[in-house]
């Protein structure tokens, strides 16, 4: 029989949305409700980012999200949200790496990574942007032929 302490999580939680698609929350009528009570918040999309931290050490996380912009009729009846696409959990990544460039408790190491990505990700959105023109133009070109 192994000694090893058993693995344990220190939150639990539970999650629950509801989709306003028609017609949709007004930002004063969601803060009635927060205060009220009857809602946490509003937002348009959610990711959240689970993190264990193993007894062995290290992290692991596990990300999942939902998009209020885009409903889907449930079984019930109900809307209820739809996945988070890939490309809007990556403008989630962008911003919170933007976030901790800003940060005054990361070390200099951290930081001089965080740069780095962000170079690198700006040079990827502009190689992008002059591929979609290149596209566009050729397309342009094509269509006045």
């Amino acid at each position: 029989m192994s000694d090893a302490p058993k693995p344990q999580h220190k939150l639990s939680f539970q999650f629950r949305t509801k989709c306003h698609l028609n017609p949709p929350l007004t930002v004063e009528e969601a803060a009635t409700l927060q205060e009220q009570g009857k809602i946490d918040g509003s937002c348009d999309a959610i990711f959240v980012l689970c993190l264990t931290y193993p007894n062995e050490g290290g992290i692991q996380g596990t990300g999942f999200g939902v998009d209020g912009r885009v409903g889907r009729r449930a079984v019930s009846g109900e809307i209820e949200p739809s996945p988070l696409k890939d490309e809007d959990k990556f403008r989630a990544w962008a911003l919170l790496t933007n976030e901790l460039a800003e940060s005054v408790s990361l070390g200099e190491h951290q930081k001089g990574l965080i740069d780095a990505t962000m170079l690198n990700i700006e040079a990827y959105i502009q190689a992008l942007a002059e591929l979609a023109r290149a596209v566009q133009a050729q397309a342009q070109a094509r269509a006045e032929m």
